[in-house]
């Protein structure tokens, strides 16, 4: 047998050697650590962001599962998910094969899980356990997160802290969902209301104009015909729904000045005297004074006040001229003469579509827009202003 002796200096090296193999071993160990917990940060960050993206309960559920899963490196997960009244609101599980909705639910272990606040961990044979996880804050116990998670070992419980906090942070994201699902709920309500209430005034509108188109026997139903004429054509110079919607209102609204002028003056079978007419020429301002302080109807306004002013300044109460006037106005100004040309009078018969197109074309430039009315020409001949074919405002029936 040989022995072999190791010098002084042998022995410091080997001394050497095994504490650099120890400091690498070490430091290996805690690049690993550190790896393992920026990605568990990480994942946790993602978590409530996705969450937060997420439009339904389900959608929520769906990524607080998969985070789990990934986290605990878990062959599945499940999640069940309560209303205030502990009613279940989701339920789902995920594996490798994808999601599904559960219809078995381990409900003993989820109900002792909610009612207890605290975390169960079950073994199932001798590799693998069902971890179970409430998903709560101080105000509210949202449901209960749990995995199937393989190999029980000490690793299970180092896992522990990391996916309580998963689920911490899980129930803080989904208290802010929630918060934003019944925030954008409660602005549907408010948004269908608020059109409920739009359909209310408009049929009020189309009442009163009735009410005002009686009293005036020679334009029952112009002001209704008009205001669809005009919405159709304000297509044609990219006003919005709003302010086609607000032109109609305007259309339908014109003549409510008209309350203010005695039943003597507009139903005169002969000519207005200077005093009549004068009075006759004050409709435009009685009407914007009437509907000047009712929120809804201010951009109703243009026309009210501007539906008798004319192109060249001829018209009033103003006298604008051209551009001045408001667009609404310059609109409804075509397809008022049109459509008052076009219905019978008591003291004239009606004239055709195209005959009352030649007037306004004579008149383009002079008492109305030449823009608008060639864009009305288009219409009238496309056969668009005739008919069920014109778009009725969705709001005013």
């Amino acid at each position: 047998m040989c022995l072999i002796f190791f010098s002084e200096k042998d022995e410091s090296l080997a001394n050497l050697l095994s504490l650099q193999a120890a400091t690498a071993i070490e430091s290996a160990w805690l690049i690993h650590e550190w790896r393992s917990t920026v990605n568990t940060m990480k994942l946790l960050t993602d978590l409530s962001y996705d969450v937060i993206q997420t439009d339904t309960v389900s959608e929520a559920a769906q990524v607080i599962a998969e985070a789990a899963r990934k986290l605990a490196q878990a062959s599945a997960a499940g999640i069940v998910l309560y209303t205030p009244q502990k009613e279940i609101r989701a339920a789902l599980e995920i594996n490798s094969a994808g999601m599904r909705t559960s219809d078995t639910l381990p409900m003993a272990f989820i109900e002792q899980t909610l009612t207890t606040g605290e975390s169960i961990t079950v073994s199932i044979g001798k590799s693998s356990a069902q971890t179970y996880l409430p998903i709560q804050t101080p105000l509210r116990k949202y449901g209960v997160l749990w995995m199937d998670i393989p190999e029980i070992t000490r690793e299970i419980a180092s896992q522990s802290q990391t996916l309580q906090t998963l689920a911490n942070q899980a129930a803080i994201a989904l208290e802010r969902v929630l918060l934003l699902i019944d925030s954008r709920q409660k602005a549907q309500e408010i948004k269908a209301a608020y059109k409920e209430l739009e359909i209310t005034y408009d049929q009020t509108l189309i009442a009163l104009m009735s009410a005002l188109d009686a009293r005036d026997r020679e334009t029952e139903g112009h002001s209704e015909r008009v205001g669809k004429a005009a919405y159709l054509l304000g297509t044609k110079f990219n006003l919005s729904e709003a302010q086609r919607d607000s032109l109609q209102r305007g259309s339908l609204l014109h003549d409510i000045g008209k309350i203010g002028v005695s039943d003597t003056i507009l139903n005169k079978a002969g000519k207005l005297t200077d005093e009549e007419w004068e009075i006759m020429r004050q409709h435009p301002t009685i009407g914007r004074d009437i509907i000047k302080d009712i929120p809804f109807l201010q951009d109703a306004i243009p026309v009210v006040y501007a539906h008798h002013e004319r192109w060249n300044g001829s018209g009033y109460p103003l006298g604008l001229r051209g551009t001045e006037i408001p667009l609404e106005a310059r609109i409804f100004a075509v397809a008022d003469i049109f459509d008052a040309l076009t219905s019978a009078r008591p003291y004239r018969d009606s004239i055709s579509d195209q005959e009352a197109l030649a007037y306004l074309q004579e008149q383009a430039g002079i008492l109305v827009d030449p823009d608008v009315v060639a864009a009305f020409e288009r219409l009238v001949n496309a056969q668009k202003i005739r008919g069920a074919t014109i778009p009725i405002n969705r709001k005013i029936r």
